[in-house]
């Protein structure tokens, strides 16, 4: 635990101004994100005819949140060169050089997830809460709301979490690639949804709150606390069987 955490303290140094620019296009999402929120609410919960847009409140809920989890605005993730040179890999390739265990390694990429991944989804709930309005919170409890965002943390947190075999499992190919082939899977499984519903996700999971209360977060964090376990094994049997030649 120890070694992984001075690992994790040197590589946030590392990508300290990413990070910071992680931060204010986060902030920007979350300007973007509280309005239709909030009209989301009033149209499930209130008498009022409201106009919202359902795809793009899934989609910055349903595809966005995960990527929470890792330091998007870094070179690696915003240069197609990252195909070619594979920055990640090569990283991993010194740190599997040195006299590292590679269950240290693994677990202080989780932990850098879970540390980038608390930091962002707090800057983007805290911009969305001071934004929303009194009438918000006429039709959905400050209760409601805490397990609403706490099933969205969990949710980021479940897919999230593979995002450090993404990084440091796989090559630049993939690391480019995944990001286009998570939208595809998750547009087909949200035009099912609507199609078969009428709602979306993020509907969905505001219904489930109001009716099953604790309930859904509940099994939401035992989820997503299992599904953080095993990625993390998952990135260890990969670190310890993968050629870096």
């Amino acid at each position: 635990m120890r070694q992984a955490l001075w690992l994790v303290k040197k590589e946030l140094k590392y990508h300290y101004l990413s990070l910071m620019l992680t931060l204010v296009f986060i902030i920007f999402l979350a300007l973007l994100a509280f309005p239709i929120l909030e009209g989301t609410v009033l149209r499930l919960f209130g008498t009022e005819h409201v106009v919202y847009n359902r795809i793009m409140i899934d989609a910055l809920f349903v595809l966005l949140l995960p990527c929470f989890g890792a330091i998007f605005m870094s070179k690696p993730y915003l240069s197609f060169g990252t195909i070619k040179e594979d920055p990640y890999s090569k990283r991993m390739a010194l740190f599997r050089a040195m006299p590292i265990p590679v269950h240290v390694l693994a677990l202080s990429r989780t932990f850098i997830m879970v540390i980038t991944l608390l930091l962002n989804i707090t800057v983007f709930y805290i911009i969305i809460t001071l934004m929303l309005s009194d009438v918000f919170f006429q039709y959905l409890a400050p209760i409601e709301y805490v397990l609403f965002l706490l099933f969205w943390f969990c949710y980021a947190l479940l897919f999230g979490g593979f995002n450090p075999f993404i990084e440091n499992g796989t090559n630049g190919k993939v690391l480019h690639l995944f990001p286009y082939l998570f939208i595809a899977i998750f547009g087909v499984l949200l035009f099912v949804i609507y199609y078969a519903t009428g709602i979306g996700l993020v509907d969905w999971s505001l219904l489930a709150i109001r009716e099953y209360g604790f309930i859904a977060p509940v099994c939401a964090v035992i989820i997503a606390g299992t599904g953080c376990y095993y990625w993390n094994r998952l990135l260890t049997n990969r670190l310890r069987t993968r050629d870096y030649m």
